[in-house]
């Protein structure tokens, strides 16, 4: 991908071109965020910062078109410069998140579905040996059942 540039900042305001395209960064960072968590990627943290970061540099690039100084710490101006990409690499940048996190979704439903999968057949097979002990009257067969229990509980739990 193409370097980050910031886009020039004035220093007696923000355009709003500016902070459309901050807060269009912003939402997609906090949109992949979250379906990341929701769908457990091991990325979520990682993904979840960038998109407080990028919340914060919107936050700071409002502030500093109404003419308020940024609650931030001086260091902020860097998250912004950072965080604020001209036209061409934002849109560049927005299709290359939404690529990855398209992948990474596919890619977590994939898992998933593999993941119920094996937890039906476990179920199947605990709820098969519960039965089969039960009928033959082995002293484990109350213990067999709360395991079949539990299994059909987490696959539940899984769908």
């Amino acid at each position: 991908p193409a370097p980050a540039v910031a886009a020039p900042v004035a220093a007696s305001g923000v355009s709003k071109a500016e902070i459309a395209e901050a807060e269009k960064h912003a939402k997609l960072l906090v949109w992949a965020a979250k379906t990341a968590a929701d769908q457990g990627a091991p990325q979520a943290a990682t993904m979840q910062a960038r998109a407080d970061q990028a919340v914060q540099a919107l936050e700071a690039l409002k502030q500093q078109q109404d003419g308020r100084s940024p609650r931030a710490p001086p260091s902020a101006g860097d998250a912004v410069q950072r965080t604020v990409l001209s036209g061409p690499e934002m849109t560049e940048d927005i299709a290359e998140h939404q690529v990855e996190a398209t992948i990474e979704a596919q890619r977590c439903q994939k898992a998933v579905a593999a993941e119920i999968a094996e937890a039906e057949k476990h179920a199947k097979l605990l709820t098969w040996a519960a039965n089969k002990a039960a009928e033959e009257g082995m002293p484990q067969a109350a213990t067999m059942q709360a395991k079949a229990d539990q299994a059909l509980r987490d696959l539940e739990a899984l769908k």
